[in-house]
């Protein structure tokens, strides 16, 4: 397989633009200033207001659904507002992230190398600090100020699998090699979530990279893939054991107690209206002992926006059910959003934040017109159109 890079895609405005709102989406998250994160709001509806009139892509069923979200969303949120005050911040961040979103998805290539140029830098800065601070004693712990190793990974984790969707649905390629450098990211970070997260997106690139091929090549190369990587692990297995348990929190098993009593806590606060617009953190764990911070995307978009809200969010990981794409690319972006989903599930990356830019243009990529047969029969179509690009 030749590796093909069209420099236009990197080299136009729209991409820049497009790269430069997805590195102040990290850079906010990362340094949680205020400040950033409104910048970030600002400018997303900024690019809205620059490129509206590009926005008329969208599909019956799929304007009807986020309407229907916002809706659903807005009706209650005067009560959400009045029980919490930071849920009118929160939805705004909803809309800002959406507009942004909108504009990413209507050019898919040139999304797809924003979210190259955004994942880069990231893996880049990443990689310059371990090559300083070295690769003992958790390293990660001490990059950023305030920012927990499992942050950082977690953080290049939703770069990767953005760029992995976006990269398949625009030019019909995997990413084995962003996503090999992401699961050793992973590793020095230690956390459980993120290794086993960096591990299915590495899988899954490599088992998709073969599709290119000849059915029956792939079939082979899928099974040498899957032989070697048992006989090495087989062979290796004290000494993958020795290091997970000792550098890792694998060591410890799945089971997060704190997490699961965070969990059962707010779980047993929903009753009534609290199941419709959210519990509150009064006087519980995530309020006592963790900052207001519920290590879950899922309890943190219901106390903010209630129920309307994290259903229709989360249903929406499964559009690509419903997307004019082969069984095999249905596959591939349900196997990320569920990676995605899985790592939502302990730690709160989105549900709102500004990293729901990237779940909403996921979202709405696979409204668009895919790309991925290019992979496999690229003589045999029409060169895409100038406004796709």
């Amino acid at each position: 397989m030749r590796l093909r890079i069209d420099l236009s895609d990197y080299l136009q405005l729209k991409t820049l633009l497009l790269a430069a709102m997805l590195i102040l989406m990290v850079t906010s998250v990362a340094l949680q200033f205020v400040a950033l994160q409104a910048a970030f709001i600002l400018y997303c509806f900024g690019l809205f207001v620059l490129y509206n009139k590009e926005i008329d892509y969208l599909g019956t069923d799929d304007k009807n659904y986020l309407a229907l979200a916002l809706v659903a969303t807005a009706l209650i949120l005067p009560i959400n507002v009045f029980r919490t005050p930071t849920s009118a911040l929160h939805f705004s961040m909803v809309l800002a992230t959406l507009a942004g979103a909108l504009v990413a998805a209507k050019s898919p290539r040139a999304y797809a190398a924003a979210s190259l140029l955004a994942l880069l830098l990231s893996q880049g800065a990443v990689l310059w600090f371990l090559r300083k601070a070295g690769l003992d004693n958790f390293p990660l712990e001490d990059m950023i100020e305030g920012t927990s190793s499992n942050g950082i990974t977690s953080y290049i984790v939703c770069l990767q699998i953005n760029y992995c969707v976006a990269n398949l649905h625009a030019r019909g390629r995997a990413a084995p090699l962003t996503s090999a450098i992401t699961f050793f990211i992973c590793v020095v970070g230690y956390g459980r979530g993120s290794i086993l997260a960096g591990t299915a997106i590495m899988l899954i690139s490599l088992l998709f990279a073969f599709r290119p091929l000849p059915r029956i090549y792939a079939i082979a190369a899928t099974a040498v893939l899957a032989l070697g990587s048992a006989f090495l692990i087989a062979e290796n297995y004290q000494i993958i054991y020795n290091f997970a348990t000792n550098n890792t929190k694998l060591g410890t098993g799945l089971y997060d107690e704190p997490r699961a009593a965070m969990i059962e806590e707010y779980w047993n606060r929903l009753s009534g209206l609290n199941i419709l617009f959210g519990a509150s953190f009064d006087n519980t764990l995530i309020d006592r002992f963790f900052n207001g911070n519920p290590h879950n995307s899922y309890i943190r978009g219901h106390h903010f926006l209630g129920l309307f809200y994290i259903l229709l969010m989360g249903l929406m990981a499964l559009r690509p059910l419903f997307a004019r794409i082969s069984l095999t690319e249905k596959a591939f972006h349900m196997a990320m959003l569920a990676t995605l989903l899985l790592r939502a599930s302990t730690e709160p990356i989105l549900f709102p934040t500004p990293f729901d830019v990237m779940y909403f243009s996921m979202f709405l990529l696979f409204g668009r017109p895919s790309r991925a047969p290019l992979a496999k029969k690229r003589a045999a179509l029409p060169s895409p159109k100038r406004s796709y690009a």
